[in-house]
């Protein structure tokens, strides 16, 4: 016998994030997805290598600017990076077209079979909420290809 969730008392919503907590897209599929970039760009690289010098380029983009932090947006910061990881890979790769394709896919992401029934317990007694450090653009896709509403949808695009 299953019993029924309370609502518990002080809380008036439940905040989410995106990416690997609704969306399934992890740390693995970010790696697939250097290696389809290396793929369709025809360069010589290895997916898990791409994504542990991309991973490197953005923090060390991050502490560049630690003390005036500078807003861009993700397909901006992520062109960026993929210049410093194509340069210092010497490799031939459009820094632009792979930023295009992140975004794609982060678009595409599927949501968590779970997520529907949590969310749908959980709007009885909570307004729901999801933060994501996304742009609104790709986020806003990936709720629609999901079929998936908030009461509240903030990106740090709109933060």
């Amino acid at each position: 016998m299953t019993s029924r969730p309370k609502r518990l008392t002080g809380i008036d919503a439940v905040a989410f994030d995106g990416y690997g907590t609704v969306f399934d897209f992890t740390e693995p599929d970010f790696i697939v997805m250097m290696a389809e970039i290396a793929g369709m760009q025809g360069l010589d690289a290895d997916g898990a290598d791409l994504w542990k010098r991309f991973l490197k380029a953005s923090y060390k983009f991050r502490a560049e600017h630690h003390h005036d932090p500078v807003y861009r947006r993700y397909d901006e910061a992520w062109a960026l990076q993929f210049e410093y990881v194509f340069k210092g890979l010497k490799l031939d790769g459009d820094a632009w077209k792979a930023a295009e394709h992140f975004r794609s896919r982060l678009a595409d992401a599927p949501a968590f079979e779970e997520v529907y029934a949590v969310l749908e317990a959980l709007r009885p007694h909570y307004r729901v909420a999801m933060l994501s450090n996304a742009d609104t653009d790709f986020l806003t896709a990936c709720l629609e290809r999901n079929k998936l509403t908030f009461d509240l949808v903030l990106s740090s695009e709109e933060a």
